[in-house]
């Protein structure tokens, strides 16, 4: 009992090593999962208060001027065209860090009397480092860092020196095209090994938040002072000014992107220009009045290969979303305190989702428990869409749903195998005590068997036994199978015992002998040469048993024993007999074609076969002929009785039945098929469902006549 108990423990633990391991080599939940929740969630509305001023084909086209990143003097008509509109922040995603002496006057009289402006550093990487920066940029030295835990060498390069100071503040932006994982997924917030940077989104948001009276001021560049925050908060005595904000969810907000980790997952809008788009031409043609108190992003919007990413609402249609739109999708996270993280450890959660599913699968073995597992999982699906949609928490779905619960599937149907092979060992082992010390066991289940002819079974000597005339009888429980890997192999046995103890006792009451049980079988036999009748003990006994046995499932509720019976006269021998053990099974014709007539029940919907041989010497008993049949391994036919029950106890609906059945199985031997059509089909209206009825309307179907060979039998290809 507690090695099942631990079933679904040891389920789970296997499901998820095995999908760790998987996804630990494949990033599958990252790359689908992840994408999954994106995709299935669809757009959302992002912030109103961000407007992004597009250096697009159109103002490209417009100006003349070339390359737009450089061209500086439309940039200080620009900012002073924002600030007749009023906007809050204006923010450049491009690098100002080499000098243009003709144009950088202008630039740095527009910033200083706008005093809102931020711009991105440039950061230096091994690969780009002449070009990203500009011509003028200064080589990569031994002072260069590494950045977080990325293998990539860095340099940032600030704006030059006069338009740093007109500037309200400046800060890099990094975002790195990786090859192995070319989908963009996270945003950096600080820059650690370097100087504890804080990215430009961040800046940008703590100088919104001072905009709108939400923060006090501070003494010092906020990029200057949120490097000294971020250093402080490594000390265990770290506490943010009390004085920064009256609003005490503001404050854990802020400390939270301050002190924890570095980089976040970005949550995306949709696909590219999710945000309010503005052309720069259309911005200083004054074509754009809605910018009052907005953020204005302004950078390139050509799908440059350097400065585009997929995200995961890239597709054919939509394309990569430039670096204009992911700073501002990181600082809009920022602005409504929402950011993709797991409400607990990933692993955690596949780990629960496993037992939960394992759970379910060793409680409710076979297809319902698959059933249920797939209900629940859809529901799970459900769930963790409408978290996400909800405020960005991540749920695994690619890991738990296409590795796990699969391989939980496996495992389960696996044990329950294994326990369904062990419980049939143990079941054979008890059935085995029957079939080994047959007599023995045979006398606990047979109130007087010990006093029965001995004469009978003819068992005295070694070896086999001369050939004996008699009557065999078969038996079996129909489904047998089923129930043994329903029913714990105790209870199965107790039942069993029961069962062949109704068998035994009327088996002995009429002269006979059970020669052999083996699993849910019994052989029966009457070989009484001093009973020159026992053809009529034998089917009298095979009507008792099955009403004992009807009797005894009316004692339960569930689980019945159907048993089905087959009757043959003929030759056959004894096995031989050590001392009082019995150690080989009757053989011989009769036994198997015994065997084989109480298989034929199952075909014609009976319970009790027997050959004619049989019934032609019985008296008192309700028969009915149900056709000739040509058994598997027979070279001739042999005419079937279904044993109905004792005349005289039998209704007027069974006499008529069998009556008119007769009649149909008459037309349907001479080739008359048709009119025995007829025939069945009126008894099935008048009477009911009939076995043999139902299987001759079958074998008949819409034939209107027999094939030419047709002999007035049929053959079973099966045993």
């Amino acid at each position: 009992m507690q090695t099942h108990l631990l079933h679904p423990f040891i389920i789970a633990l296997l499901t998820f090593l095995l999908s760790s391991i998987i996804d630990y080599g494949t990033d599958l939940e990252l790359k689908l999962g992840l994408t999954t929740l994106f995709q299935v969630r669809g757009a959302r509305m992002p912030p109103d208060e961000i407007v992004i001023v597009a250096m697009d084909e159109k103002s490209d086209v417009g100006q003349s001027g070339g390359d737009f990143t450089q061209w500086r003097g439309k940039h200080a008509e620009l900012i002073e065209k924002l600030q007749h509109y009023g906007v809050a922040l204006v923010v450049f995603d491009l690098y100002f860090n080499d000098p243009q002496p003709s144009n950088d006057a202008t630039l740095t009289k527009a910033m200083q009397n706008a005093g809102n402006v931020l711009a991105t550093d440039c950061v230096q990487t091994a690969v780009n480092s002449w070009t990203e920066c500009g011509s003028k940029s200064v080589p990569i030295d031994q002072s260069a860092k590494m950045l977080g835990n990325k293998a990539t060498v860095v340099k940032v390069n600030p704006p030059i020196a006069e338009l740093a100071q007109a500037m309200l503040d400046h800060s890099p932006f990094f975002l790195s095209n990786d090859p192995g994982n070319p989908t963009l997924r996270q945003g950096w917030n600080f820059i650690d090994d370097h100087l504890d940077h804080p990215t430009l989104p961040v800046l940008i948001w703590f100088y919104f938040l001072e905009y709108k009276g939400d923060l006090q001021k501070v003494d010092q560049p906020f990029s200057t002072w949120l490097s000294e925050q971020r250093r402080s908060c490594r000390s265990p005595l770290f506490k943010l000014p009390q004085s920064l904000s009256d609003n005490a969810n503001l404050n854990n907000r802020i400390e939270e992107v301050i002190c924890q980790n570095q980089n976040r997952y970005l949550d995306f809008y949709g696909p590219p220009e999710s945000f309010q788009m503005a052309s720069y031409s259309d911005v200083l043609a004054g074509k754009v009045n809605n910018l009052k108190n907005k953020v204005v992003f302004v950078g390139q919007t050509s799908r440059r290969q350097s400065d585009s990413f997929l995200t995961p609402f890239t597709d054919t249609n939509s394309g990569r979303m430039v670096g204009v739109e992911v700073m501002a999708t990181q600082f809009a996270n920022l602005l409504e305190g929402r950011n993709i993280a797991p409400p607990i450890p990933l692993g955690l959660s596949m780990l629960l989702f496993g037992l939960f599913a394992s759970v379910l699968l060793t409680q409710f073995s076979g297809l319902p428990g698959i059933g249920a597992s797939i209900f629940i999982s859809a529901v799970y699906f459900g769930f963790a869409v409408w978290w996400f949609n909800l405020n960005g928490s991540w749920l695994p779905i690619a890991v738990p749903l296409l590795l796990q619960l699969p391989l939980a599937w496996f495992l389960s149907l696996y044990w329950s195998r294994l326990d369904q092979l062990k419980d049939a060992k143990k079941l054979k082992a008890k059935i085995e005590q029957i079939t080994t010390e047959n007599n023995r066991l045979i006398n606990q289940f047979v109130d007087g068997l010990q006093q029965a002819n001995t004469l009978t079974l003819s068992m005295s000597g070694e070896g086999l036994s001369e050939k004996s005339l008699g009557v065999c009888l078969v038996s079996d429980i129909e489904g047998f199978t089923q129930l043994a890997e329903k029913m714990p192999p105790n209870i199965l046995f107790d039942r069993l015992r029961d069962y062949f103890k109704v068998l035994g006792a009327v088996v002995s009451t009429h002269g006979g002998k059970i020669a052999n049980i083996t699993g849910d079988g019994m052989v029966a036999i009457w070989v009484d040469p001093t009973n020159s009748n026992h053809q009529h003990s034998a089917c009298l006994a095979t009507i008792q048993m099955s009403q004992a046995v009807d009797r005894l499932n009316s004692s339960s509720e569930k689980d019945h024993f159907l048993t089905r019976f087959g009757l043959h006269e003929g030759e056959f021998a004894l096995g031989k007999r050590t001392g009082d053990k019995l150690d080989d099974n009757p053989i011989g014709d009769a036994i198997n074609t015994a065997s084989r007539l109480e298989g034929a029940n199952k075909l014609l919907g009976t319970r009790i076969l027997a050959s004619s041989s049989i019934t032609a010497k019985v008296s008192n008993l309700l028969l009915r002929p149900v056709g000739a049949f040509l058994l598997v391994g027979k070279n001739q036919p042999i005419e079937l009785i279904e044993i109905v029950g004792i005349r005289s106890e039998a209704d007027n609906a069974n006499l008529a039945l069998s009556k008119h059945f007769a009649r149909g199985l008459k037309a349907f031997r001479k080739g008359r098929w048709q009119h025995a059509q007829a025939i069945f089909n009126k008894l099935i209206d008048t009477y009911g469902y009939d076995g043999p009825t139902n299987y001759y309307l079958n074998k008949l179907g819409n034939q209107e006549k027999p094939p030419p060979e047709w002999n007035g039998y049929t053959k079973l290809e099966s045993k």
